[in-house]
């Protein structure tokens, strides 16, 4: 799914435009194909409708709602009751960087001279911690040892190392080859949230109450654990479409809110039949909500 996503995404960003409104236009399809790619995965386990009358009749009764953001029961929302674990905001270690220079090197000293150093220190302040080394100092030949063997090179200098990509000697395009290379290396670590801390779920693990049968929970518990790996791919998704960190963060939010809903429907839902149901309109508003924010950020796709 993954794949398929990121493969339409380039797809239409790379498509040959000519005027803005053919480029919007491009950028619209693409970003609809995306949203339809992951409804079919996500439609997958989903049956049903509606909320049963007879489970609506019997919650009225209760005087409870499972889609309330609050309850007075602790067993219909353990989130909100029980000490649910939290999702730290997470700030990840700059990618660490090498540049091995050498002072009787032609390539080197030109390499300095364009500025290349400092203007990619500047560039990436906080995102790659780049370390400059002389070949030639104790320090520098130990360390430049050390690169060499690590990714199997000849050697040779001016040579650079960002995380686990090399660029070897000398190019008059070397700020966007390493701007390529610190993208790559930013897509391996994946997305940081950056925003306030939010309640997550740990689906498979948490348990569920309420009157259905065990054999019903346990299959409400596989569709928990699905939910989370669809809504995992789709954060994928816009973390590869978006470099705006705050779009993820939003994204984050309106998923969890539709977990913990999820999560207290399980727990009145006399079947698993009752459950699926009512979990499809949720799920539903949720895929709207994504694609409402896409659609308000589509000229901040990459």
């Amino acid at each position: 799914m993954k794949k398929v996503i990121l493969m339409l995404c380039m797809f239409g960003l790379l498509t040959g435009c000519t005027n803005k409104e053919q480029n919007q236009k491009i950028i619209s399809f693409w970003t609809q194909q995306v949203m339809e790619a992951q409804m079919a995965l996500m439609a997958k386990t989903l049956k049903g409708a509606s909320l049963p009358p007879d489970l609506m009749a019997s919650m009225k009764e209760m005087g409870k709602d499972p889609l309330a953001e609050k309850t007075e029961n602790p067993e219909i929302a353990p989130v909100a009751k029980k000490a649910a674990p939290v999702a730290t905001p997470k700030v990840q270690d700059p990618i660490p960087a090498q540049l091995f220079l050498s002072d009787s090197c032609g390539w080197c000293q030109k390499l300095k001279r364009s500025g290349f150093p400092s203007k990619f220190k500047k560039k990436y302040s906080g995102e790659v911690d780049l370390k400059i080394y002389e070949v030639h100092s104790a320090e520098g030949s130990r360390e430049f040892s050390r690169a060499v063997k690590k990714h199997k090179l000849s050697g040779g200098v001016p040579l650079m190392i960002i995380g686990s990509s090399v660029i070897p000697g000398y190019s008059d395009n070397m700020m966007a080859i390493a701007d390529e290379k610190v993208r790559l290396e930013l897509k391996k670590r994946g997305p940081v949230a950056t925003g306030p801390a939010v309640v997550s779920i740990t689906m498979e693990d948490d348990k569920i109450a309420g009157p259905a049968s065990d054999a019903d929970k346990a299959k409400m518990k596989r569709y928990l654990s699905q939910v989370r790996e669809n809504n995992e791919a789709t954060l994928y998704s816009l973390s590869s479409m978006f470099a705006n960190k705050q779009i993820w963060d939003e994204a984050l939010a309106i998923i969890t809110k539709t977990e913990n809903q999820l999560k207290r429907v399980a727990n009145v839902s006399s079947s698993y039949e009752a459950f699926t149901k009512a979990a499809k309109p949720l799920e539903q508003s949720q895929q709207q909500q994504i694609e409402a924010l896409i659609r308000q950020n589509v000229k901040k796709i990459r």
